[in-house]
Order: C-alpha cells, then structure tokens, then sequence
C-alpha cells in the first residue's frame, strides 16, 4: 500500500485527557509528564540482602499483586542497586569479574539485561551511602508497588578522583495495580560523569520508551513527575465517501472529528492515489482499488486504522483518427473516436458515440474525450489536427455584346482557370451562350464551377435611301435611314431618320443606326450635285436629252428635245413657272414675262430626268 503522509492538526482537541483519547493495550506506553509528589518512603531496606554487593547488586522481591509488563505478567521484580529494576528476573544481571556497574544503554536494546524500569541506570553505590527501599501499600485492586532510593551517591573513586566529589540520587518507581500504570520521580538527580537513562524496556529488548532527553544520556534533574500509562488510541471514525469510483475522478472523503485527536494520517490504496487533506477531509483523485485508511494521532500515540474498501472503475482511454487530415474550406472531415462508450469533441461542443463529420472553417486541432458505460471520464484526451486550405471563389463577368465583336470572360478568385469552350476571350454569332469555369489556387484547391452569360444581339439591317440622288446645284434632297432604333446622320449630328439636304456639291452621306439592344451600323448614300448650266448653242454632247440655247438669255430659250419630254421650269423658290410636254424636235420656250434670275429646267422621259440651269438676263 502506497502511503500518502497528509496530516492535519486539530489543535482544538488536545485538551482533552489521555482516557478520553486512548484505551489500555499491553504493547504500547504512552509518556506524559505528571505532578512531582514522592510517596512515604519507609519500607523495607534490602542493602544487606543485594548480591554480590550493595555496590553492583541485586534482590528479588515480591509486589504483593500481579503487574502486567509489556504483555507479560508478573508478580517479582529483581531491584537493582544500580537505579533500575527488572521484571525479567529470571535473566540475570552480570557486573563482570570483579564486580562493576552494568553500563547505561539505549531503551530499547537487545543487550542485556532486558525488561528493565529505570530511575537513573547509572552506577550507583548503595555501600557508600543512602536507602534502597521497597513497600506495598494499600488495598487491593489499587495497590501500589513502590521503589525508593534515598540520596544513593553515584561510585566514587577516591584515586582517580572520579566524580571529584559524591553526586546523589533520589527518586521513586511506583507500579500501579490493575491499572498498570508506572510513574517515575526524581526528586533530586545530580549531574554524573557517565551517562544514565530514565524509561522503560520490555523484556525482549525490542520495545522501549523514555523521557525525552534521557535515553543514554548526561542529565541531571530537579523535582520531576513521568508517567508510563499502556494505552490503545482510538481510531477514527468510519470513513464516508463513495466505494465505487471512476479511476482518475475527483472525490472527498469525511470522518469525524475524534476527541483529543491532534492530527489524522491518509493511506491511500496505492498507486494512481493523489490527494490533500484538510483536518477531517481528504480530498482525493483515484487510482487503484484497495483499502483507504486514515488513523488518528493523540498525545499518546496512534491510533489503529480505520479502513474503507474502495473499488475503481477503469476509466477509458480514447483514441481518435481524422479523414481527411488535410482538405480545402468548404468541405468535410470525419473524425472517427474510439476506447469509450461515448464521446466529446471541441471546439464546436459534439457529442455522440459514433464519428463526427464537420466542416472546419480554419486549421483546427480538435480534441476527444470519452466516457465508458459507467459514466467514468477518459483518462487522456486525445487530439488530432485538421488543416483547412483556403477554397477559391471564383468570379466571371457576363454581358451582352454585338455581333462581331470579342468577350472577355475575366475570371478571378484563384491561379489558373480551365474554361468549358477552352478560351477567356470569345466571338460567338448572334445567340445566348453560357460558359462554364473553373479555377484552382496554388493549394491545391479548385473552386466551384462558375458559369458566365453572355448575350450577343445582331447588327441592325441599316439602309440609306434618297428621293432623288442627282440634283442640281441648290436643289434639295430627302435621305431616309431604315433598319434601326435610333439614328445618328454622321454628316451633321442629325439623329432623325429623314433629313432634307441641299449639297453645293456631290456628296456622300453616312448614317449610323442602332438598335434597342445597342448595336450599330453605318450605311451610306452619294447625292450627286450638277450645276445644270446646259449647252450655250446648238451641237451640245450628244448625251443630253434636251439642249437648251442660248443660256442665259433675254426671255426666249430654245429647246431641241431627242425624245419626247416633260418640260418643268422653278423659281428659286420651287415654284413651277412653266409646264409643258414637247414631242422631239426644236421648240421655243417664252419666259419674257419672268423676272430676271435663275431658273430650273427639268426635263424628264420616264425616269430620267435632266436639270438646266436657266438664266434670264
């Protein structure tokens, strides 16, 4: 058994008197000091009866009663004149050849004699001076037996000096009956040369017990009072607390107080046992089964154990393993225990009897501990650490774009991305497309899948178209664009669909047109610009239809026509001044009434037409 010292005092008891606190036992004597008060000391002088002399002698006498004497009986003792006596008087007592003094010894000891109850063991010389008595006195069961030496000299030796001058003992050994009970007086105890001893020894020389400073020693004492009392201390009282117990579990145990009891010593079972105590708890951690005992401490002596049979439980030993031990954020670990009934993981508080499966957010270190069917807690905690590597978040951008023109899917999150139609930048025909991506970090980690939309609307069908594309110089025109929401003329800014123009000279005009989805296109048109001066006399280029003559004029234009054709002529201000249709041939045209300025002609044959310019002086 493994022996935990905690002790604790209880000062408050130890006021209490020594039959309040311990029992009689034959084995074990308890030394208190008492009241100094020697008994009569008349009585029976054995001096002429020590042999071999009232130097170094000895005498067997009777007590009257029977005394018990570590666990023997009896009812003679041998008195030595040396300060002791003996009850193993069957053992004798050697002085040596010639007679000396049977040196001091150390209580107990196994050198002879044995069985002794000293005043002073010292040597003494009754033949140089003093008593030796004995006495009984009175009444049976309380009788006493008592031993007297009366101002007995220590030897003296008149050669070497030795002590230079007498020093004198007095003092009593009383033996109680019934009680049993021994008590030693000195009355005066002078310093001597040699060393003495004060107490007593059993007869096997294996128990013993003295005053305090008096074992073998150089003392000398005033009037002082010894008492030997045989006693048993008391134990505790039973021990509460739980006999079952989880093995590594904290738990206190109680008695109560015991009376005059000074301090209480804790046997734990053995190993495993850790513990503190605090005057009458013991506040334990468990480990093995065994006895648990806790004895008790008074002024005379300890007391037997009081025991308590414990048994523990094996608390369980977990073990825990972790799949997988590295993963990327986002996905699980299953954590899988084992050595217990159940279970307990943090951080996160789980609680189950099977594995765990969690989604970490960050590197962890998660730690298990386990209760068995007895509910007792895992004596380990077991730990395994999961490394989370980031996951990347993947992002693309999506929109619309024209026909014609490229994407960018311009992904980002991670280091290298894989893109379901195998490019980042795309130039699809007109449709709705859905591109899947990819990305992994430098981790290891892929990112979930992605999808960027794009839109990629058609061109509008835009178309330029005029009234008339050739004009004379100041004639106007009427462009229409077609085909499109909106209209920007590129010319002059116009963003209407039709516009009214008056070219000086041949131009080619350029309309954009976008749609409601935002896509543009340019279409374009040339109005061609004549000045419309025509021929000034007859023999004009024979591509013209009409040849006027002579222009400018006063008021009277011919006209040979080659097919026949309406004839128009306009002010300036589009105000048709003439109107005529002229078969082929040479013809006249009268405008005397016409103020002077420019005119124009239009001949026109089906769809084509011809523009002069008439000028009236």
């Amino acid at each position: 058994m493994k022996k935990l010292l905690l002790a604790a005092a209880i000062a408050a008891f130890s006021s209490v008197q020594l039959k309040a606190q311990c029992a009689y036992t034959c084995s074990n004597y308890a030394v208190s000091e008492i009241t100094y008060s020697l008994f009569p000391t008349t009585g029976i002088n054995p001096v002429s009866s020590f042999s071999p002399s009232a130097d170094d002698g000895t005498v067997t006498v009777s007590m009257g009663f029977n005394f018990d004497f570590y666990c023997n009986t009896y009812s003679q003792v041998n008195i030595c004149t040396n300060g002791f006596i003996q009850l193993n008087y069957g053992q004798a007592i050697d002085f040596g050849s010639p007679p000396s003094s049977h040196p001091a010894q150390n209580f107990p000891s196994s050198s002879l004699p044995n069985g002794l109850i000293a005043l002073n063991m010292n040597d003494f010389d009754a033949s140089a001076g003093g008593a030796i008595t004995y006495t009984t006195i009175g009444t049976a069961p309380n009788r006493m037996f008592i031993v007297t030496y009366d101002n007995v000299p220590i030897w003296y030796d008149a050669v070497s000096n030795v002590p230079p001058s007498p020093v004198y003992n007095t003092g009593q050994i009383v033996l109680y009956e019934t009680s049993n009970i021994i008590e030693i007086y000195s009355g005066s105890i002078g310093q001597s040369p040699y060393n003495g001893t004060q107490g007593i020894e059993n007869t096997s020389g294996t128990l013993g017990a003295t005053v305090p400073g008096r074992n073998n020693a150089m003392w000398s004492s005033g009037q002082k009072g010894y008492r030997f009392a045989p006693y048993t201390a008391s134990p505790p009282s039973a021990i509460a607390g739980p006999t079952n117990i989880c093995a590594g579990s904290q738990v206190v145990y109680n008695i109560s107080p015991s009376s005059g009891a000074t301090s209480y010593n804790w046997n734990t079972p053995g190993n495993g046992w850790t513990g503190s105590a605090n005057l009458t708890a013991f506040t334990a951690t468990a480990g093995v089964s065994g006895n648990l005992q806790v004895t008790a401490s008074y002024t005379c002596g300890t007391s037997l154990p009081t025991t308590l049979a414990i048994t523990t439980i094996a608390a369980p030993t977990v073990a825990v393993s972790a799949d997988p031990l590295i993963l990327c954020s986002g996905n699980t670990v299953t954590i899988t225990p084992s050595g217990a009934a159940s279970y307990s993981l943090e951080p996160g508080g789980y609680t189950g009897t099977g594995s765990f499966v969690i989604t970490p957010g960050t590197s962890t270190g998660y730690t298990l501990t386990g209760t068995n069917a007895s509910n007792c807690l895992s004596i380990n905690s077991a730990t395994s650490f999961i490394t989370v590597h980031e996951t990347p978040t993947i992002t693309v951008s999506s929109g619309t774009i024209c026909s014609g023109q490229t994407f960018s899917i311009n992904a980002a999150g991670a280091d290298s991305y894989v893109y379901s139609n195998g490019f980042a930048v795309v130039n699809p025909t007109t449709g709705i497309y859905s591109y899947s991506v990819v990305g992994t970090a430098t981790n290891g980690c892929l990112g979930s899948e992605v999808v960027s939309s794009l839109t990629v609307s058609a061109l509008p069908a835009v178309g330029l178209t005029a009234n008339k594309t050739n004009i004379c110089k100041n004639e106007t025109a009427v462009i229409t664009a077609t085909g499109a929401s909106t209209y920007l003329l590129l010319n002059d800014q116009s963003t209407t669909a039709a516009n009214t123009v008056t070219p000086s000279a041949t131009t080619a005009y350029t309309v954009m047109g976008t749609s409601e989805e935002g896509c543009s296109k340019t279409a374009n048109i040339t109005i061609n610009v004549d000045l419309c001066l025509g021929i000034a006399g007859p023999g004009a280029a024979e591509k013209n239809n009409v040849v006027v003559y002579p222009n400018p004029s006063n008021g009277e234009f011919n006209l040979d026509v080659k097919q026949d054709m309406q004839i128009k002529i306009y002010d300036l201000q589009g105000k048709v001044v003439y109107k005529e249709t002229l078969p082929q041939g040479s013809h006249v045209v009268n405008m005397n009434a016409a103020s002077a300025g420019q005119y124009l002609l239009k001949a026109t044959a089906g769809e084509k037409a011809q523009h002069v310019i008439l000028i009236k002086e």
